[in-house]
């Protein structure tokens, strides 16, 4: 099984992610606000010990409950600027990558705990082959998320985004 194969951190990413969709089931539909923004582009930058990313995300709004639990579909893509760990000589080393997510944004009060879940496919090589393969991957995040009059800053963990960063705009 799939969730099997997912180290421990993506496992409670997932999970997370899975029990915040019964209070998004429960929830109604509130109609659209002109205030409420549904479009959001931001930059990453990420690291952790030797390794470095910086990525570039889009974010559109599909669903947003009455209790403002909110659901987005995630596009982003990441570049590896540093992977500095000493590898074994089979190891994956990942140079870039494209995922697609979805998101769960759950309000606390002037903030939003973020959930990811999707597919991504990461481009790496390896100490033993250097030339470049393809290969998909679960992609998983979670983090806090601030906005204030169009702008968004993030921090948050994530198996490609590392600990990170961002930096965007709503509109």
């Amino acid at each position: 099984m799939l969730f099997n194969e997912l180290d421990m951190k993506n496992q409670a990413t997932f999970l997370l992610l899975l029990l915040s969709i019964p209070a998004m089931i429960q929830a109604q539909k509130a109609p659209d606000s002109p205030s409420k923004f549904k479009q959001t582009i931001y930059i990453n930058l990420g690291s952790v010990i030797f390794d470095s990313q910086v990525s570039i995300s889009f974010e559109r709004s599909i669903y947003r409950s009455s209790t403002n639990f909110e659901t987005r579909v995630k596009l982003n893509a990441g570049r590896y600027l540093v992977n500095g760990s000493d590898y074994e000589a089979d190891a994956p080393i990942t140079s870039s990558y494209y995922g697609l997510s979805l998101q769960q944004l759950i309000p606390v009060g002037k903030t939003y705990i973020e959930l990811n879940a999707g597919a991504a496919q990461t481009r790496y090589s390896t100490l033993s082959d250097p030339s470049d393969r393809n290969k998909i991957r679960a992609y998983t995040l979670a983090g806090l998320r601030y906005s204030n009059n169009g702008w968004l800053a993030r921090v948050g963990i994530g198996n490609l985004e590392l600990l990170h960063i961002g930096l965007g705009l709503e509109f």
